[in-house]
C-alpha cells in the first residue's frame, strides 16, 4: 500500500465502518465457537503494542459452570486437537495449554502468542516490537515447532536459529480462534523441530453455521484497537457469508505501530516500529453428510520491521499459505474418521541494509539488499479407528521445502546489477509416519504409547552466483545426504479420586539440522560443507497433577530433559581429499586453512516445575457477582557439558528465572450468576534475578546492555545488576509489573475493552530479550458486529 500511512489507516478504519447487513429478521450473528479450556490461572498477556480485537466470543457461561468445561458452541470446531488424541487435556499424560476465543476476546493482542505470557511453563522473549517469541522447557527459535491447523509455517531448516525474531509475526492474529501448546518434546506427532514443545494456532471460521433449506445468513465485523506505548493503531474488516452447504469468512488487518516508549527512564527505543498488511478467507463446506472441506487463505505482509539490536536493517516479511483439508466422519469397518490435508506456503524474507555486508568470497557489498527465499509443500493423511477399549491414530505426512538462500539470515544478496548467494538452492524431502495408541486399560488408567518413523533427503544445487573463495569450485559445495530417525513416547494416566488425576510421561523428540552449504573462514580453520548434521536428541521425563472440580482446577507438573547431540562445534576434517584448503589461493598452508567440519555434540539437561490453580470465590462464599482468584508459577535450570573458564558447567541459553503470575478477576452478574457483560481484571507478574547466564553472553548486548545505542557507543552502561569478585555482572535484575484490563459487552453487537499495563512504568530487561518492556501502555478496543 504505498502512500501516506497515516492516510492509509485513516482510510482503511473509514471504510471498515460500513456495515454489511443481514437478512431482514435476520438474527444477530452468532458469536464464534468456544472451546475446552486448559488450565489456565491467568489472563492472555499484554502486547507491547496495541493489538487487534479477535473475534467476539460468546458470553461466559453461568456461575455454576467449571472452568474447562465448554459451553455449547455456535458452530462446530471440526479442527484436531494438537495431541491428536481421543481424549481431552485432563486425561491425556502431557501438560498442554490452549487459549480459546473467549479469552483471546477479552484480552486482544497484536502478536497471537502475545496470548501465552500469562500462561505456566512458557517465557515470553521480546526481540522487537511487532512479534514475540516463546521459551519452553530451555528451548527456543528452530527448536520450537510452530503450526497452524497442524501445518508447518517454521519449515524444515527452523527459522533464526536458537531465536526466532520474526517467525511468530507471520500470522494474523485476527485469523486465531484458538491457541494450543503442547510443552515438552512433540516429535512422535510432528516430526524434526518439536525438540522443546509444539505452538499450533487454530483458523477462525464464519461464526453463523450452515443455514436450512436454501436461507443465506450474512453480517461483517469492525475491530478497531489503539496502544499509547508505540502510539500503535489496528484497524480490522471482516465479513461473513453462510448457506446450506457452505460457510464463507473474508477480512483484511492493517496495523501501523510507531517506536515504543521504554520504561522510566528508558525513552524512546528507536529502530522498533513496523507496519503489517494481513489479508484471509477461510471456507467450509458440507456438500453431503458426513463429509467437510475446508480451505483456507492467509496473505501476511510485514512491512519496515525494524529490529531494535540492529539499527541498520530495514526487514520486510512476507508469508501466503493456503491448505485444504477433507474430513471424513463416517464410520466404517476400519476408521471412524479421516482427514486428508494439502498445504502449500511461501515465506519472503527480504532485508535492506544500511551498512555494508562482508561475503564469505571476501567480497564487500556496500548497503546491498538481500532476500531469503522458502517453499513448502506438505500433504497429510490422518486416520482414527477403535477396537473395543482400544483408539489408534495413525497418519503419513510428506514435506517438501526449496530454499534460494534457505535461512532467513543467509541470504542472495543484490548490489551493483549482480547477485551474490550466501549458498546454494537446496532442496529438503520428509516422509514421516506415525502411530499413537490409547488403551483403557481399566476403569481409571490410560495408557497411551506413540511411535514415528522419519526419512530425510537432502540436495543442493550450486551455480555460479554462490559468494565461495577464489579456489572454490561452487560445484563442489552439491551435497547429496539421506538419513532416518525414530521417536516414541509412552505415558499413562491415572484417576486416583472423583477428578483427580495423575499422569506420567516418557518422550524422545529430535530435531534434524540441515546441512554446512559453503566454505567459510573461521576462527578454526576454513569450515567446508558437510552433509545431514547428526540430529540433537531430547529425552524427557515428566510426572504432573491435574484436576477439575466444581469451584476450583488446579495442575501441576515436575519435568527432567536430557539432550544428547545439543552443542555445535567444528572438528578437524577432511575437503576433496585434504586436511587443509588453500582459501586466499597462495599455494601456501598458512595456520588458518586447517579443514573443519561442523559436528552436534556435547549433552545437556533441563529441569523444572510448572504449577497453576484457579478458584472462583464468589462459589465458596455465595457472592453475588462473579469473583475469580488464580496464580502460576514455573522455573527451570539447566547445564550444558561444556566447562566455562570457571571451570563450572556452562548453564543452557534459554532456561528462565523464577516466574509468577497472580490475578484476581470480578465480573457483573445478575441473582441468578450469569454475567451481564462488564467485567474487570487485576494481573500481577514478577520475575526473580536470572543467573544462569552463559560467560560468553555476559557482555553481549542481548543481555547486558541498550543493543541500538551499544551499535554506536561502546562506553553505553551495563545494566543494573551485582558484579563478582572480576567485575563481571552476576544477573540480570528481578522485576515486577501490575496491569489492569476492564471491557464492557453493551449488547450482541458491540464490546469495549481496555487496559493499562505496566502501570507503575517500571524498566524490564527480560532474560534473552534485546529490549526492554515498554512502558505504561494504555490500549483501547472496539468491536462492533453486524
Amino acid at each position: 500500500m504505498p502512500g501516506s500511512r497515516p492516510l492509509q489507516i485513516v482510510t482503511f478504519v473509514l471504510l471498515s465502518l460500513t456495515p454489511m447487513g443481514r437478512l431482514p429478521g435476520e438474527e444477530s450473528p452468532a458469536a464464534p465457537p468456544t472451546s475446552p479450556t486448559v488450565p489456565s490461572a491467568s489472563a492472555a498477556a499484554p502486547a507491547p503494542v496495541a493489538a487487534p480485537v479477535p473475534a467476539p466470543a460468546a458470553a461466559p457461561a453461568a456461575v455454576n459452570r467449571p472452568k474447562g468445561e465448554p459451553t455449547l458452541p455456535a458452530v462446530e470446531s471440526r479442527a484436531p486437537r494438537t495431541w491428536r488424541s481421543t481424549k481431552s487435556e485432563l486425561d491425556y499424560p502431557r501438560s498442554v495449554n490452549v487459549i480459546d476465543a473467549e479469552e483471546m476476546a477479552r484480552t486482544p493482542r497484536g502478536v497471537a502468542i502475545d496470548q501465552l505470557r500469562f500462561e505456566p511453563g512458557i517465557w515470553m522473549d521480546h526481540r522487537t516490537t511487532t512479534t514475540t517469541d516463546p521459551v519452553m522447557r530451555g528451548m527456543a527459535g528452530g527448536n520450537l515447532l510452530y503450526t497452524v491447523d497442524g501445518n508447518t509455517v517454521s519449515t524444515l531448516w527452523g527459522e533464526g536459529g536458537f531465536g526466532s525474531d520474526d517467525m511468530y509475526g507471520k500470522v494474523d492474529p485476527f485469523t486465531v480462534e484458538r491457541i494450543e501448546v503442547i510443552r515438552g518434546p512433540g516429535s512422535v506427532l510432528y516430526g524434526s523441530n518439536a525438540l522443546g514443545g509444539v505452538v499450533n494456532l487454530i483458523s477462525r471460521s464464519a461464526p453463523h453455521d450452515y443455514t436450512e433449506n436454501s436461507d443465506i445468513a450474512y453480517g461483517g465485523a469492525t475491530r478497531t484497537s489503539y496502544g499509547s506505548a508505540a502510539d500503535a493503531y489496528t484497524a480490522r474488516q471482516e465479513g461473513w457469508v453462510a448457506g446450506s452447504f457452505y460457510r464463507l469468512l473474508v477480512g483484511a488487518t492493517a496495523i501501523d505501530a510507531n517506536d515504543v516508549e521504554g520504561g522510566r527512564g528508558e525513552g524512546t527505543f528507536r529502530n522498533t516500529s513496523g507496519e503489517d498488511y494481513n489479508y484471509d478467507l477461510a471456507v467450509d463446506a458440507r456438500p453431503v453428510d458426513k463429509i467437510d472441506l475446508r480451505l483456507t487463505w492467509q496473505d501476511t505482509d510485514r512491512n519496515h520491521t525494524h529490529r531494535y539490536y540492529r539499527p541498520f536493517q530495514d526487514n520486510f516479511n512476507d508469508r501466503e499459505a493456503l491448505a485444504l483439508s477433507v474430513v471424513l466422519t463416517e464410520p466404517a469397518p476400519w476408521w471412524e474418521r479421516v482427514e486428508v490435508s494439502y498445504y502449500l506456503q511461501e515465506k519472503r524474507d527480504r532485508r535492506r541494509f544500511n551498512e555494508s555486508v562482508k561475503l564469505a568470497n571476501g567480497i564487500t557489498l556496500g548497503a546491498p539488499r538481500g532476500e531469503a527465499v522458502t517453499r513448502t509443500w506438505e500433504p497429510r493423511v490422518e486416520m482414527v479407528t477403535r477396537a473395543g477399549d482400544h483408539a489408534f491414530t495413525y497418519g503419513a505426512m510428506a514435506e517438501m521445502s526449496r530454499g534460494e538462500s534457505p535461512d532467513d539470515e543467509e541470504f542472495t544478496y543484490e548490489f551493483a546489477g549482480q547477485h551474490w548467494k550466501s549458498s546454494p538452492d537446496a532442496l529438503w524431502r520428509n516422509l514421516g509416519i506415525f502411530g499413537q495408541h490409547e488403551w483403557e486399560a481399566t476403569d481409571f488408567l490410560t495408557v497411551t504409547s506413540g511411535l514415528r518413523y522419519d526419512t530425510f533427503r537432502f540436495g543442493a544445487a550450486p551455480d555460479g552466483s554462490v559468494a565461495v573463495a577464489p579456489a572454490v569450485n561452487p560445484a563442489s559445495l552439491g551435497i547429496h545426504d539421506q538419513t532416518g530417525a525414530v521417536t516414541g513416547g509412552v505415558g499413562a494416566t491415572a484417576d486416583v479420586a472423583d477428578g483427580h488425576k495423575v499422569f506420567a510421561n516418557f518422550s524422545r523428540g529430535f530435531r534434524q539440522f540441515a546441512p554446512v552449504l559453503s566454505v567459510a573462514q573461521v576462527g578454526g580453520g576454513v569450515r567446508v560443507p558437510s552433509g545431514l548434521l547428526d540430529p540433537v536428541w531430547s529425552y524427557s521425563w515428566e510426572v504432573g497433577y491435574k484436576t477439575r472440580q466444581p469451584v476450583w482446577q488446579a495442575e501441576a507438573s515436575f519435568y527432567r530433559t536430557r539432550f544428547d547431540g545439543f552443542s555445535t562445534d567444528d572438528v578437524p576434517g577432511t575437503f576433496l581429499g585434504q586436511d587443509w584448503f588453500d582459501f586466499n589461493g597462495n599455494g601456501t598452508r598458512d595456520g588458518t586453512e586447517n579443514v573443519v567440519v561442523f559436528k552436534t555434540r556435547g549433552w545437556a539437561y533441563v529441569y523444572g516445575v510448572d504449577a497453576a490453580g484457579e478458584t472462583r470465590l464468589s462459589d465458596i462464599w455465595d457472592l453475588p457477582d462473579l469473583w475469580t482468584v488464580g496464580a502460576n508459577f514455573s522455573w527451570n535450570i539447566g547445564s550444558t557439558s561444556a566447562r566455562e573458564a570457571t571451570g563450572r558447567r556452562t548453564p543452557v541459553r534459554f532456561v528462565q528465572p523464577a516466574h509468577g503470575v497472580l490475578r484476581a478477576k470480578w465480573e457483573d452478574a445478575d441473582k441468578d450468576g450469569h454475567p451481564l457483560g462488564l467485567w474487570t481484571e487485576v494481573v500481577g507478574e514478577s520475575a526473580f534475578r536470572f543467573t544462569q547466564i552463559p560467560l560468553e553472553r555476559k557482555n553481549d548486548p542481548v543481555y547486558r546492555r541498550d543493543p541500538a545505542r551499544f551499535h554506536y557507543d561502546k562506553t553505553v552502561p551495563i545494566i543494573r545488576s551485582r558484579a563478582d569478585n572480576a567485575g563481571i555482572p552476576r544477573h540480570l535484575p528481578g522485576w515486577s509489573e501490575l496491569h489492569l484490563y476492564a471491557g464492557y459487552r453493551v449488547n450482541d453487537n458491540l464490546t469495549f475493552t481496555a487496559g493499562v499495563e505496566n502501570i507503575g512504568d517500571v524498566s524490564v530487561r527480560r532474560a534473552h530479550s534485546r529490549m526492554s518492556d515498554p512502558g505504561t501502555n494504555f490500549t483501547f478496543g472496539l468491536t462492533a458486529t453486524y
